[in-house]
């Protein structure tokens, strides 16, 4: 589960720093609003959730992720 865990926080990352609302509202289908360490661990320990939030994760990458990542005030 650890490592499971580790990877939800590494999505929600990213989808955090794709800064694009229309990923984020995909995103927060599956993965609750503003999810705390609590919240994602929750996600990691349900199959289908964690299943679930792969999917909205490749699906993000996939959609929005060519303009870049946010990260300290700067597009990468």
């Amino acid at each position: 589960m650890r490592e499971r865990y580790e990877i939800m926080k590494a999505m929600n990352t990213l989808v955090m720093a794709l800064n694009n609302e229309d990923a984020y509202m995909e995103w927060i289908q599956t993965v609750p609003d503003q999810a705390t360490d609590d919240d994602l661990m929750d996600v990691a320990t349900d199959d289908e959730l964690f299943a679930e939030a792969c999917t909205a994760f490749k699906s993000a990458m996939h959609d929005y992720s060519e303009d870049g990542f946010y990260i300290d005030k700067r597009v990468w």
